[in-house]
């Protein structure tokens, strides 16, 4: 959570980077080169005093004078070497990596470069420059392969990802859990089929009940025997029938 809400303040550097670049382009014609020359006499004199040249005033400052233009271009080139590398970690850290990590840290550093050139076209005794712009777009473009190259390696080393503890598994380990998978899977199958088969004997069950439940409502029982009234009446008169049992001893 800390860490979602810090990623935006990546940009910060960057942002930073840009104001110093402007406020250095507001600054006139002759304000940028006296303290360009500072730069270049303080430069010169630490060399002198790391080799131990021995060189005098007047001759560091004639070097001071001579190499006053490099160091502008070397300032530039600086500038936004820093600012290319400002921009592109943060988009790294975001995950935009590779080819694409190029092309927008480009489009965004020089455009920036375009539109200071152009903003310089306002102040006294400047103007825009191509060739400035060139030197910009030289320090951007090691400015992102410095990023690449940090990132590789941080990627390989100190950042290198976890390994799976299933990728430690050994290949016997791996066909065992296979074969156990397909004996489930298997015993899944089987037990689906029993069920089904199950419920297909009740449904056949079920029909022939049903059925010999139908064919015996078709076929009604007989009915017992009832003799009519009339004959269980006895005979109106006292003569008996010829065909009744002992009736010849009664004549």
């Amino acid at each position: 959570m800390i860490r979602t809400f810090l990623k935006p303040f990546s940009f910060v550097p960057a942002l930073l980077i840009m104001y110093m670049i402007y406020s250095f382009s507001a600054q006139n014609a002759e304000q940028s080169s006296q303290m360009s020359y500072r730069v270049s006499y303080t430069i010169v004199k630490t060399a002198d005093r790391l080799f131990d040249a021995g060189l005098e005033e007047w001759q560091i400052q004639d070097y001071a004078v001579r190499y006053h233009n490099v160091t502008r271009k070397i300032a530039h080139m600086c500038e936004y070497f820093a600012l290319a590398v400002a921009v592109a970690f943060p988009l790294y850290v975001y995950g935009l990596h590779g080819i694409w990590l190029m092309i927008l840290v480009g489009i965004i550093c020089v455009g920036f470069a375009c539109t200071d050139e152009y903003h310089q076209s306002y102040v006294a005794g400047r103007g825009p420059s191509i060739k400035d712009v060139a030197i910009d777009s030289f320090g951007i473009f090691w400015g992102i392969i410095l990023v690449r190259i940090i990132g590789w390696t941080g990627r390989h080393t100190i950042f290198r990802p976890r390994k799976n503890r299933s990728a430690d598994i050994s290949r016997k380990d791996l066909e065992r859990l296979h074969a156990q998978q397909q004996e489930i899977l298997d015993a899944q199958r089987e037990l689906a089929r029993s069920q089904t088969l199950s419920k297909a004997e009740r449904r056949r069950l079920q029909k022939e009940a049903d059925l010999l439940r139908m064919q015996h409502e078709s076929v009604s029982p007989e009915e017992p025997y009832a003799p009519a009234e009339e004959e269980l009446e006895e005979p109106a008169s006292d003569v008996l029938a010829d065909d009744m049992p002992f009736s010849r001893f009664f004549r």
